[in-house]
């Protein structure tokens, strides 16, 4: 008796441990690859779309990602800087001289491959593939856990089964895309990158919940 039920139960945790991977193994075979980027380093292509305004707005800039680190130096139109860690999320915005602190949150670790492909994805059903000249389109829906999104898009390349394209929809009809290129994985990132040094004469808007000295 003791041992079916004991067959039993390493059955069930069998089962559940395999719906960590996707049915579809064209997916698997990308999600294995990003698993085993520590580093990424790109130049990026943003387009926002803010859908009760109506109104488009477009930027460049570097990523930077290392483990939960991650650092968003917006170029164009204007200089912005966005470094999120485990801790906090900072958002500089030099030409207003404005900081402003807020917690961390699963959002701003979205673009790790590591962490998407090891973690977020988890949290995702696959709605759609489609396959395009350049790569392989999946489309998802998101779960509970990520519920301030409706859709999330991925493209990989065919070539490198690097991420290419990042796109996501929230609740609210609102709509962030990226284009990757010159990607650069698995080079050393040293931490300083993933810390700021406040400048003088910045107005800091401190909006943690758990403000720290």
């Amino acid at each position: 008796m003791k041992i079916k039920i004991s067959l039993s139960l390493t059955i069930i945790i069998l089962s559940l441990s395999s719906q960590i991977l996707f049915a579809d193994p064209v997916l698997n075979k990308f999600l294995e690859r990003n698993k085993n980027i520590k580093t990424f380093q790109v130049d990026f292509g943003k387009i926002c779309y803010w859908s009760e305004i109506d109104t488009v707005l477009f930027s460049y800039g570097k990523l930077y990602t290392k483990g939960n680190n991650i650092r968003l130096e917006h170029l164009f139109p204007g200089k912005e800087l966005m470094i999120g860690t485990d801790k906090e999320l900072i958002l500089y915005f030099p030409e207003q001289k404005q900081l402003i602190k807020q917690d961390a949150d699963y959002w701003q670790s979205l673009l790790s491959p590591e962490l998407l492909a090891q973690k977020y994805i988890n949290y995702c059903t696959l709605k759609a593939t489609k396959i395009v000249k350049d790569g392989t389109i999946f489309i998802f829906s998101t779960n509970e856990e990520m519920d301030d999104f409706s859709e999330i898009i991925i493209q990989f390349s065919n070539i490198d089964s690097l991420i290419h394209f990042f796109e996501y929809k929230d609740k609210y009809n609102n709509m962030v895309s990226y284009n990757f290129s010159n990607h650069i994985i698995n080079q050393i990132i040293p931490d300083t990158l993933f810390s700021f040094q406040i400048p003088d004469s910045v107005n800091v808007i401190d909006q943690r919940s758990k403000k720290r000295k």
